[in-house]
């Protein structure tokens, strides 16, 4: 189901997947608004200061879902495949200093997964033709490592987190205060989406409402008033070694090594200091000293560094 140019060997790829504590629905309209992401995603993805309207026009749409785009540059063709699959096709043209003009093109292929009320598995295939040096690969002069990519795409997760997890709040209260407990019939009444960038948002709200029973199927009894995302801490929503690393062997074994080597160069930095002040020489003594200050500060570089895996707190307002 992934486009043809992810096997082309002119563009590279990466894959993640995160288990994310908001639900399906709220997941699949934010991955419909490209718009977002110079804001939500400032200096990781995008920038405030390059943002612009974005006229999008539908193609065509149906029970099978919907497709469109927009004319400028970038130009963004979206596809929604019923019920879980988004693809975002970015196409940047651009001039550079030697080799001219040039096509850069970004795929975004997301495969949203429900999993359980407000709970959603997401797994996202990106792929681009530019910058492969900076992106893993196969290539001997790709060395960059999945697991640092991937602290790259857990900061995009960050940075939408907690604005979900307060529209989540936002609908809910409005269905316990005697509004439709079925988000898609009042959306336009509780949101306010004015512009042709939201066309692909309302499409999709139209699309569960139409098509998709408003939710997906689920066993048994819900009950909406126990969202995650009304219950859970920010520290919580924002786990990344719940939701990413446990499951991803690149990042898990990333995390297992760094604290392997903190372990290690703590011990290098304790053996140091003690066997500094045996030596009747001076030079050495200095050497160990030396030895020691330099393994502790790389253990505190390497426990900083674990935080990628773990957690690190995210506020939008702090990133200027």
């Amino acid at each position: 189901m992934l486009p043809d140019d992810f096997s082309n060997p002119q563009f590279s790829t990466v894959t993640i997947q995160l288990d994310l504590f908001y639900g399906y629905d709220t997941l699949m309209e934010n991955v419909s608004d490209p718009s977002h992401i110079d804001f939500a995603h400032h200096k990781v993805t995008g920038r405030r200061d390059r943002a612009k309207a974005l006229p999008f026009k539908m193609e065509s749409s149906g029970l099978w879902g919907f497709s469109g785009s927009n004319d400028g540059n970038p130009k963004i063709s979206a596809k929604f495949v019923a019920p879980c699959y988004y693809i975002n096709k970015v196409e940047i043209d651009t001039k550079l200093p030697i080799v001219g003009d040039q096509k850069w093109i970004i795929w975004i292929c997301s495969f949203n997964v429900p999993m359980a009320p407000g709970k959603t598995r997401s797994i996202v295939c990106s792929a681009r033709n530019f910058f492969q040096f900076t992106m893993p690969g196969s290539a001997w002069w790709q060395v960059i490592p999945q697991w640092h990519e991937h602290w790259t795409s857990n900061k995009v997760y960050d940075g939408e987190m907690m604005v979900l997890q307060g529209q989540e709040k936002v609908f809910l209260s409005n269905s316990m205060e005697g509004g439709s407990a079925d988000v898609n019939k009042e959306y336009t009444t509780i949101t306010f989406t004015p512009t042709q960038a939201d066309r692909f948002v309302l499409a999709f709200r139209n699309w569960l409402r139409r098509h998709g029973n408003s939710q997906p199927e689920w066993f048994g009894t819900t009950n909406t008033l126990s969202l995650p995302s009304t219950v859970l801490s920010k520290r919580q929503m924002l786990d990344r070694y719940e939701q990413h690393t446990l499951k991803c062997s690149s990042c898990k074994k990333a995390y297992t090594t760094f604290q392997t080597l903190q372990k290690f160069l703590i011990g290098v930095a304790v053996v140091g200091s003690a066997a500094a002040g045996v030596p009747p020489d001076m030079q050495l003594r200095v050497i160990l000293a030396g030895l020691a200050i330099v393994s502790a500060g790389l253990a505190y570089v390497l426990h900083d560094l674990q935080k990628n895996f773990v957690f690190i707190d995210y506020v939008h307002a702090e990133i200027d």
